[in-house]
């Protein structure tokens, strides 16, 4: 793996090796809790690469400048100047990922999911259309220094001012793939009221997203530099508030920075999430997790909520769940997120495990091995 360790500290004399897919999640209320009995721990044993997306910068505050004591290099990196969406739509993937990230991160998108209300994938397929036919308008018609979503307001603004008829012919040109163009009859059957709705979700989700002014987005060649280089580094990814942006960065960086550059280092490269709910739904994430078995992506997803999590992601959590060979929880008691937990990993055994978890008054450290049932139970009074 590497010429200084190869071993993952879970917890206090409980160390395992690092493998391919070694992804692991958490749960905690507090960022120094995580910190101090599991980050820094396996950070000073300098397993690889890291790549952290610090809500608030909590955990670049946590580090302070004794982790240069272990020879890493430290770039902190403010995503509101270094990275720029638009630079990164050069294909109908690239725009379809920015259209989920937009979608599945709408509050009452999410609502309408988490309930199971059936009119969400009419509503979902309608205002995906709308908002995928704007955006490759733009990428066809506009240059790049003038693609922003302030001007895709402007598009919804002109839109709402004028009925259905307006956008089908305003938009019946584009140059889409069959894929788009076989989704363009539902515009047929659209009814007005569905047109405006759309709209209306639309201009919500994007109203309060801020455009920057670069260019390029030197955050993405700063984490493919992590796959070119033989040293160890740590990159604080300072998120912008924002989840349109901050989800489709993560989904874009994950996908692609480690099959645009040969790797060449011996580094793992840990994606650390602090946590995942403030970043909001990562499209692909599922995805993402089935190809970390190609790369040398190691995924720590840090919890505030499993409760939310489960209303953010829906089916999806479990999905990449089974992915995850070890869970670590940071608890005190009563706490509901053990419940949700308990429920998430729907195995007889680990349930019997929370129940009893749950009438402890410590912080608990669970541990679940990827084959078999076997757990460990730690427990710091």
């Amino acid at each position: 793996m590497n010429s200084y360790n190869n071993k993952i500290v879970l917890a206090e004399g409980m160390d395992v090796i690092l493998k391919a897919n070694t992804n692991i999640f958490t749960v905690s209320n507090g960022m120094s809790d995580i910190f101090n009995s599991f980050l820094a721990p396996n950070i000073t044993r300098k397993l690889g690469s890291y790549v952290i997306f610090d809500n608030n910068s909590s955990i670049y505050g946590l580090c302070g400048k004794n982790i240069e004591n272990y020879g890493y290099k430290i770039e902190k990196i403010n995503l509101n100047s270094a990275f720029n969406v638009f630079a990164c739509l050069n294909s109908e993937i690239e725009i379809q990922r920015l259209v989920k990230a937009a979608l599945r991160n709408c509050t009452e998108i999410q609502r309408y999911l988490y309930e199971g209300k059936t009119e969400v994938d009419l509503l979902y397929t309608q205002t995906d259309l709308i908002l995928t036919l704007i955006l490759i308008h733009i990428i066809e018609k506009t240059p790049i220094e003038k693609r922003c979503f302030s001007y895709i307001n402007k598009i919804l603004n002109k839109l709402q001012q004028n009925n259905i008829d307006y956008f089908k012919k305003y938009f019946e040109k584009v140059d889409s793939s069959y894929m788009i163009q076989s989704s363009i009859f539902h515009l047929d059957y659209m009814k007005e009221e569905e047109y405006k709705k759309s709209l209306s979700l639309l201009s919500d989700v994007l109203s309060n997203v801020t455009d920057t002014k670069m260019l390029n987005s030197t955050a993405i060649s700063s984490i493919e530099s992590l796959y070119a280089h033989n040293e160890p580094k740590l990159i604080f990814i300072e998120l912008t508030g924002i989840s349109v942006i901050d989800s489709y960065f993560c989904s874009y960086i994950e996908e692609t920075c480690p099959t645009n550059t040969i790797s060449s280092s011996d580094f793992p490269v840990f994606y650390v999430y602090a946590p995942l709910e403030t970043i909001g739904f990562i499209p692909n994430f599922v995805n993402i997790f089935e190809e970390s078995k190609k790369t040398k992506n190691i995924h720590i997803l840090i919890f505030n909520s499993i409760a939310t999590a489960i209303k953010l992601y829906g089916r999806d959590i479990r999905k990449f769940m089974k992915k995850i060979p070890y869970g670590l929880i940071f608890q005190k008691n009563k706490e509901k997120n053990i419940e949700f937990t308990e429920k998430l990993l729907s195995d007889d055994t680990i349930s019997d495990l929370m129940k009893k978890i749950q009438n402890n008054p410590g912080s608990i450290i669970l541990y679940r091995k990827q084959k078999g049932i076997s757990i460990e139970q730690k427990i710091h009074l």
